[in-house]
């Protein structure tokens, strides 16, 4: 299990795409916002301001407020026109929010009287990188969220759409059957009803006319009709009661979710402001390439040593954060040996950032790999839907074509039959009239028979199909003696094979001008099957048109199509072998 949850790995175009989502100004945001806002002004203040802690928590509330402001007016201004994603406008939209931020608290300390000489900088420049980087974090952390949430949402109607399709598929194919049934017998039944009645008679002139115009005027139009009808085949639609639950792994690899590059990045351009407010500018890069550094090497080695160590994911989500703080104990060193000013205490803070920093980085990431799980399951979903749509069109034309055949084939035969034999005497006996009634009724019981093929093989009747062409070109034909009897098991299946067979075969020699042509079946999965014909043909000419053949490939298999393979002419269909389950 742990094998096939594996995150992406994310690129710069991907968290961009994620940065400038739909999702960068909603509500989830703005709310998630209040752990950074309000963490920094109660915690990280109280390590550098004597201050209490509701004067904290009044500065802090001004600054969350004046931060989601212009981002809340930016979303009402924007209504309808972020549906593409647009990294660079949410972005500026972040850095204005923070610069926003900047100087209204700067101005609030000046206010209150908390404000300290030399702050200026840490306000104007801290304000929107805290922001622009918390936001970004955030901003990514909600879109894999809400995306995977819609993904689920998708995939739970999908799967509400292929339990309706599964549960009605049958019941489809009988009214269809009866349907076709009903109309074929409110047609023939008073015609037979009427030969019935001149059979009853001296002359055999009235019964002879009464058959051949029975064929003529009611058999063979209706036999054209039935074969050339179309089924519509209509999209379930709704949505699903129950909710999808999101997929959960028992195990996850560790080191696969931990991204050293992306969180140094962060944490280094985090730490700038506090940086440069405790210390001088040189010891304040230095700061920042060391705990630049520090998140690289750290993590990158726990990294390598644990990218193949399967762990519970609620187990990582406990983890994952610590490593992250832990990548930057180093810096408690440092700072004593190079006598810098920051505190122990505000060391710690960073450390608690930087952790948070990771958690929100594993969550973003465990998000987008559900979603891609749910992706992925949505994609069989389909599948499985594609193969139940193939089935039904597939059983729906041969319902058509089996009735057309009988009409055309069986009726229209005891009819013409009848009337010959009735021909040959001037005043039929009694015995002559049974006989003949006998026939057209075993005709027409041939209308309920449930398939054209009982008795033959999969391989005789693919050997009719080459013997018609043996005259003019040399057809092999290749199937494998384990998948014939599955073939003949399905009746389905074996009709769409040879009709697609025949098809195929014919348009290779008939257009392509083929002599040379194979034939393979072949097993795609449990639930499909391969028709490929390879032939020396020239192909479909450029432009024409698709025809009844094009639409009969279209009805009878999944998807169907006809390559140029060198001085080769490849045609390849996927067809039905069972839906079941």
């Amino acid at each position: 299990m742990s094998e096939s949850y594996k995150p992406h790995r994310p690129s710069l175009k991907r968290l961009l795409n994620q940065v400038g989502s739909r999702y960068a100004l909603s509500n989830q945001l703005l709310l998630l916002f209040l752990i950074p806002a309000f963490g920094t002004g109660l915690v990280f203040d109280s390590l550098r301001l004597e201050t209490t802690f509701l004067e904290r928590f009044l500065v802090a509330t001004v600054g969350y407020l004046v931060t989601i402001s212009p981002l809340i007016v930016a979303r009402i201004v924007l209504t309808g026109k972020l549906e593409k994603s647009r990294p660079l406008l949410i972005a500026s939209l972040f850095l204005l929010a923070g610069f926003i931020r900047g100087i209204t608290l700067l101005n609030v300390e000046m206010i209150t009287g908390q404000h300290q000489p030399g702050e200026e900088f840490f306000r104007l420049l801290g304000g929107p990188i805290f922001t622009f980087t918390s936001l970004t974090v955030l901003a990514v952390l909600v879109s894999n969220y809400q995306r995977h949430r819609e993904s689920l949402a998708a995939l739970a109607d999908e799967r509400y759409r292929l339990q309706i399709r599964s549960a009605g598929i049958k019941t489809k194919v009988k009214i269809q059957r009866e349907e076709l049934l009903s109309k074929v017998s409110s047609l023939l039944d008073p015609a037979i009803a009427k030969i019935q009645a001149k059979l009853t008679g001296k002359s055999s002139t009235e019964a002879i006319e009464s058959l051949r115009s029975t064929v003529e005027d009611v058999v063979r139009p209706l036999s054209v009709e039935v074969a050339e009808a179309n089924d519509e085949i209509e999209a379930e639609s709704g949505r699903a009661v129950i909710a999808e639950k999101a997929p959960m792994p028992r195990r996850i690899m560790l080191g696969e979710f931990l991204l050293p590059l992306w969180a140094a990045i962060i944490c280094s351009v985090a730490i700038v402001p506090g940086a440069f407010l405790l210390e001088d500018p040189l010891d304040s890069i230095v700061i920042v390439l060391f705990a630049f550094l520090c998140v690289v090497s750290g993590i990158g080695m726990i990294q390598k040593l644990t990218f193949k160590l399967p762990i519970h994911p609620v187990l990582a989500a406990t983890i994952i954060p610590a490593l992250y703080a832990a990548s930057l104990t180093p810096i408690y060193i440092i700072a004593v040996a190079l006598n810098w000013r920051v505190s122990t205490e505000q060391i710690g803070a960073f450390l608690i950032y930087a952790a948070v920093v990771g958690g929100a980085i594993f969550a973003a990431q465990f998000a987008q790999l559900q979603r891609k799980t749910t992706t992925e399951s949505m994609a069989a979903v389909n599948q499985q839907l594609e193969i139940l749509n193939a089935a039904l069109r597939q059983e729906l034309w041969l319902n058509r074509r089996r009735t057309a055949a009988v009409l055309h084939g069986p009726v229209q035969a005891a009819l013409f039959a009848s009337a010959m034999r009735l021909s040959q005497t001037t005043v039929p006996t009694p015995e002559l009239i049974e006989e003949v009634s006998q026939d057209i009724q075993a005709s027409l019981e041939k209308l309920n028979s449930p398939s054209n093929l009982q008795g033959e093989t999969i391989s005789s009747l693919l050997g009719q199909v080459v013997e018609i062409w043996s005259d003019v070109a040399t057809i092999s034909v290749e199937i494998s003696e384990q998948l014939e009897p599955e073939i003949a098991g399905q009746p389905l299946a074996s009709e769409a094979l040879i009709e697609i067979s025949r098809e195929f075969i014919t348009n290779a020699i008939k257009h392509g001008k083929a002599t040379d042509a194979s034939l393979k079946v072949s097993r795609l999965d449990k639930f499909r099957l391969i028709v490929e014909l390879v032939d020396d043909g020239q192909g479909v000419p450029p432009g024409a048109k698709p025809g009844f053949g094009s639409k009969l490939l279209s009805e009878l298999s999944i998807s169907w199509r006809q390559d140029r393979i060198v001085d080769k002419t490849v045609s390849y269909a996927e067809i039905v072998l069972s839906h079941e389950n």
